[in-house]
């Protein structure tokens, strides 16, 4: 019996380039309206968030924080809309969402720091073990 080459499997695709055409122009709406920045960063051990995550992201190492599931975050930007334009909105940040759940693992919101402002980090690991995804702000009172 001869051997058999076990077939490769796909390639993930190269999750910035394609999160950074998934998030161009889009903003995210809050009481202010603000833009998607694609970000990676790498990952720290142990369960997240935690003091290492949050310096890595820039933010003090005591910073409160959340975690929310990504369709939670998206989903009033999700829904879909009479509006064409909105619609149109709607299906890209779908696509945004399909995409991340799809190519990153373990996809999560980190909402850090305190009303009124609070930066929101959407983020998953990439298949080199680091984390990839979208961070933005937020305006709440």
């Amino acid at each position: 019996m001869p051997a058999t080459t076990p077939t490769p499997s796909p390639a993930a695709p190269d999750v910035l380039p394609e999160l950074q055409r998934l998030t161009a122009g889009l903003l995210y709406r809050s009481e202010s309206d603000a833009p998607l920045q694609v970000l990676t960063c790498a990952r720290p051990a142990g369960d997240l968030p935690n003091a290492d995550f949050l310096l890595a992201l820039g933010e003090p190492a005591d910073a409160p924080s959340r975690v929310v599931s990504l369709t939670s975050f998206l989903r009033n930007h999700t829904a879909a809309t009479q509006d064409p334009q909105g619609q149109a909105i709607a299906e890209r940040y779908q696509a945004l969402q399909a995409f991340m759940e799809q190519h990153l693992g373990a996809v999560q919101v980190y909402r850090v720091g305190s009303e009124p402002r609070l930066h929101a980090y959407a983020l998953g690991e990439a298949a080199d073990g680091q984390l990839a995804g979208f961070k933005t702000v937020l305006t709440e009172t």
